[in-house]
């Protein structure tokens, strides 16, 4: 949104007046990405996916809010635990993008609500708990969105365990991330996908676990799972975020029922991150279940992202390896369907100079 892809009335629109390096949370950005070119594919993706022009809008929107919220100003009345907006501007910015009031939403992020017996009580709190607030609210709008546009993309093509001990460890007392890797350890200790790392001293970082994905093994590190697991958010800001008349925030966090009102933190309204993926996935197997299920084989042509390139050592290692599953599940397939059918595509592949796009498709039956 930054990048000169986009003109300035563009960027005016998105009150996106300040350089890059300015906001808070791009400062790390990387400068070896080149991000007029990346968000020219990003646009270009977005239309061949069907987003409209005004969804595209919204979404910009929205991530310039989140953006903002990183820079708000916030201070604290000396000797008293009350915080306050010291600089209206990114307030009334953020206010502006997302089509709700601005006194609102500092009294949401400073003074937020909450419900005893049947009064609603406004309460003060101090600077950390108001800055801790301003994130929360940047990650809930930027994971809902995140959501919100995996889905348009599953819908738009084919729908697409760990998560429940996961979920349980964040909400036993004393939950931590030594019990965590224990119980994994134990209780998925005969599951052939999974094993505990060993640790070594040329890798730069601790592993703890590995599970055996179709692609190959891939390393964990839960260092602090737990607490991005949790990422509660006030009750108050999800309040605000739903009263917002911008079309796609109405969708994105509808009216939260008078019911799901608690006096604390953690209500079904602050659902753990594990909680929501692991509904994604029940509804995945609930469709799988009920399907005549198919499998594709996506087989990467080249790494450069090149079309009509086909580099056959890195095509011929992946359709091995597709094979030398196959063979450890179902016995020797030399004369199998999949076998034949990769005798047939490799010297297809190697001499065609049609465009493959991003991959070749194998497709077997499940």
């Amino acid at each position: 949104m930054l990048s000169n892809y986009f003109d300035n009335p563009h960027k005016s629109f998105l009150k996106l007046s300040k350089k890059v390096e300015q906001y808070k949370y791009l400062r790390n950005d990387d400068p070896s990405i080149d991000d007029a070119e990346t968000a020219k594919l990003t646009d270009e993706a977005f239309s061949k996916i069907g987003f409209s022009e005004e969804e595209k809008i919204w979404i910009f929107q929205i991530l310039s809010a989140v953006l903002w919220i990183g820079d708000i100003k916030f201070g604290e009345r000396s000797g008293l635990d009350v915080s306050f907006v010291e600089s209206m501007q990114e307030v009334d910015n953020i206010a502006e993008l997302l089509e709700m009031k601005s006194s609102k939403l500092v009294d949401a992020l400073t003074q937020p609500t909450i419900k005893v017996h049947d009064k609603l009580i406004r309460k003060n709190q101090n600077l950390a708990k108001t800055l801790s607030s301003a994130s929360a609210m940047a990650k809930v709008l930027y994971e809902r969105l995140f959501g919100w546009v995996v889905k348009r993309c599953n819908d738009a093509f084919s729908p697409m365990g760990v998560l429940s001990f996961l979920e349980e460890e964040c909400v036993v007392p004393n939950g931590s991330e030594k019990s965590l890797l224990e119980k994994l350890c134990s209780n998925l200790a005969g599951d052939s996908s999974f094993k505990k790392s060993k640790q070594s001293q040329k890798y730069s970082t601790v592993r703890h676990f590995a599970v055996q994905h179709y692609a190959g093994e891939v390393h964990y590190n839960i260092d602090g799972w737990l607490e991005k697991n949790r990422d509660n958010v006030e009750t108050s800001v999800l309040d605000i975020l739903s009263q917002s008349t911008h079309p796609l925030l109405k969708v994105l966090f509808p009216p939260v029922p008078a019911n799901n009102l608690k006096a604390r933190r953690g209500t079904i309204t602050n659902s753990t991150v594990s909680f929501l993926y692991k509904n994604q996935l029940q509804c995945l197997l609930d469709t799988l279940n009920t399907s005549s299920a198919h499998f594709i084989r996506c087989v990467v042509p080249n790494y450069e992202k090149l079309p009509g390139k086909i580099d056959a050592p890195l095509v011929l290692a992946q359709l091995n390896r597709s094979i030398g599953e196959k063979k450890k599940s179902r016995g020797n397939c030399d004369n199998s369907r999949e076998c034949q059918t990769i005798r047939s595509v490799i010297p297809m592949a190697v001499v065609s100079d049609t465009s493959f796009g991003e991959g070749i498709d194998t497709q077997e039956s499940g």
